[in-house]
């Protein structure tokens, strides 16, 4: 009896370490391991639904449970010519290392880690040809059971080949669905999707500073990596880190690799997709910033239905509306001291803004029967209607409220650009740190300006650090072309201009820089 009982062990045994160590095999050992794990990530989160609320250690426990089996790795591969490799890159050989050493110091925008093959004599950059593969590592949470995952497009941009890596450890090729550089989204696809298990998304909306969430990801490469911290700040833009941004701010440990990966909250719900930090040294420094859900829900409704992102248009330049500038335009209703609506800076030439009477110095106070909000908010907004939707807005003109009809229009592809700096001669306005110069032929062209009357004005040659000017976002380059309401074509025009305002009260100035204009209020220094 004992040797049956022995015999039959031994079969069971020999059958497991074959089954495990074959490839079908150990696929299926992988995805009966993810089963279970996905079983316990449902059970967590109807535990979550049901817990007390002062049990916060169980909380993290079980919040980080359920979302783990959504989040994944992703590597992507880039081949390119040696000879066009960027300069000033730290190359280390391919050979000495593997997979999970270059995966752990590889990472998106933050330093490029090339890795060479048939390198030719001479090493990188040298003649010979041959190429170079580059490989990055970001994460991504899967959102449905299609097997589509939510990423960044920093981490997949330009990517040749697309790795997807399962919490258990399964790597499965991916393709690329869709990208919008604009706001930093991407979705991929992984066509072997038996069994997998998609995140939950939240309301982003509902998100409250200071409550707690957690980053899941692949910092440094080291896979399903939970940190935990709180929300530090809502609606944070202008950063430069994307055309559309509306960031959570958070203080959950995020590092190179996180950037992809979810945002949870503690009922184990994605709350955003961690994005970038802010950080001095390249590593965590308490500031991170995630996308938030709804956002990102948007875009990606909108990648796996068209393979892009198609945005309203409404063809003006929008300017948050100060208490100086709303006083230069006689405008006094706002709520908390604060003037309500943004400034329109700018009409583009026969765009939809244009077509409806909307004008330069106009005050968008509503939309739609709602506030206009800041110029974050309005501009998200606009962006998520579909071309070609009329839209009721209300404009404050010359003490009046006007009501007119938009049809918003396609958003063209490319941004305008942004003037450098340049040199030039000595001007006016001391009193607010602000010299001016005409801008002639040679200050122009290197800004890429041309002579016309649209691009007339007095050139800004220099700031003095710390001045009212500089405070006021004016640099070096900017043309001024229009002060307190009289259009200026040199410097000495707007020296007189500038000269019939009582400029104790402020000055407010019309700014062009690149192929866009904004108003600028310039407060007194006290």
């Amino acid at each position: 009896m004992f040797r049956r009982t022995l015999l039959a062990g031994l079969i069971v045994v020999s059958v497991a370490l074959a089954v495990s160590f074959s490839g079908p095999g150990r696929d299926m050992v992988s995805g009966i391991a993810y089963a279970v794990e996905s079983g316990r990530a449902d059970a967590a989160q109807d535990q979550l639904l049901k817990r007390e609320p002062g049990d916060l250690e169980h909380a993290f426990e079980l919040a980080a449970q359920a979302v783990q089996p959504s989040v994944v790795s992703i590597t992507s591969v880039r081949r390119v010519p040696i000879a066009q490799a960027p300069p000033g890159v730290r190359v280390v050989p391919m050979i000495p290392f593997g997979d999970r050493f270059r995966d752990f110091f590889d990472d998106e925008p933050f330093e490029r880690f090339f890795f060479f093959d048939n390198v030719p004599p001479g090493g990188q950059g040298g003649p010979g040809g041959g190429n170079f593969t580059q490989e990055g590592l970001g994460s991504g949470v899967l959102v449905d059971e299609q097997g589509h995952v939510l990423t960044n497009n920093h981490v997949v941009r330009e990517a040749e080949e697309l790795t997807v890596r399962l919490t258990d450890g399964r790597s499965l090729p991916a393709r690329l669905v869709g990208a919008d550089p604009r706001t930093d989204l991407a979705v991929i696809k992984v066509e072997q999707t038996s069994g997998v298990r998609p995140a939950k998304l939240a309301d982003s909306d509902q998100v409250k500073v200071g409550q707690w969430v957690m980053a899941v990801g692949s910092p440094l490469g080291l896979d399903q990596t939970v940190t935990a911290g709180i929300v530090s700040y809502k609606g944070r833009a202008d950063l430069g880190i994307a055309d559309y941004e509306d960031f959570i701010q958070t203080d959950a440990a995020i590092n190179q690799g996180n950037s992809g990966g979810p945002l949870v909250n503690l009922r184990g719900e994605v709350v955003g997709i961690n994005t970038a930090i802010l950080s001095r040294s390249g590593g965590n420094q308490g500031i991170g910033l995630a996308i938030p859900s709804n956002m990102a829900k948007d875009v990606m409704g909108r990648l796996i239905s068209d393979g892009k992102v198609v945005r309203g248009w409404l063809g003006v330049s929008i300017q948050e509306l100060n208490e100086g500038l709303a006083s230069s335009f006689g405008y006094d209703r706002g709520t908390n001291g604060q003037p309500g609506g943004v400034l329109v800076g700018q009409v583009v030439a026969d765009g939809p803004a244009k077509r409806s009477g909307v004008q330069t110095g106009d005050i968008i106070t509503g939309i739609d029967g709602k506030p206009a909000g800041d110029v974050r908010t309005f501009r998200n907004r606009v962006a998520q209607l579909k071309p070609g939707t009329k839209v009721a807005f209300e404009v404050w003109r010359d003490g009046k409220t006007h009501k007119l009809e938009v049809e918003i229009g396609e958003a063209p592809q490319q941004q305008p650009s942004v003037a450098g700096n340049a040199p030039g001669a000595q001007g006016g306005l001391a009193a607010f740190g602000l010299t001016l110069g005409d801008a002639t032929p040679e200050l122009r062209r290197p800004l890429g300006q041309t002579a016309d009357d649209d691009a007339a004005g007095a050139m800004v040659t220099s700031v003095v650090p710390g001045s009212p000017a500089q405070r006021a976002g004016v640099v070096p380059g900017d043309l001024v072309i229009d002060v307190h309401g009289t259009p200026v074509r040199d410097a000495e025009e707007a020296r007189q201009a500038a000269a019939r305002v009582d400029l104790k009260s402020g000055l407010r100035l019309r700014v062009r820089r690149g192929d866009s204009t904004r108003f600028v209020f310039l407060k007194p220094a006290s």
